[in-house]
């Protein structure tokens, strides 16, 4: 299995579940997640931190629609909302 994302050949076009789970296994860690299961508060949290992520709580959000992502690329910065 690739320790990184470099290490992932980008010409699969294959179903990506490795990419996926690996991508998904190295956030955990960096998150500082240890036990399951695992915390999508303290997930989030370390992304908040980390990568300028945004939460927005809204009640107004029909029920079927469960998240959002909005993802803004500024001049000097990237911005991430979910």
């Amino acid at each position: 299995m690739p320790k990184n994302y470099t290490e992932i050949n980008e010409l699969d076009l294959g179903p990506r579940t490795k990419v996926a789970r690996t991508l998904a296994e190295q956030l955990i860690k960096k998150a500082g997640v240890t036990t399951v299961p695992v915390s999508l508060q303290r997930v989030i949290e370390y992304l908040q931190r980390e990568r300028n992520l945004t939460v927005l709580k809204d009640s107004a959000m029909p029920e079927k629609i469960s998240g959002l992502l909005v993802r803004t690329i500024g001049v000097d910065s990237e911005s991430i909302t979910i």
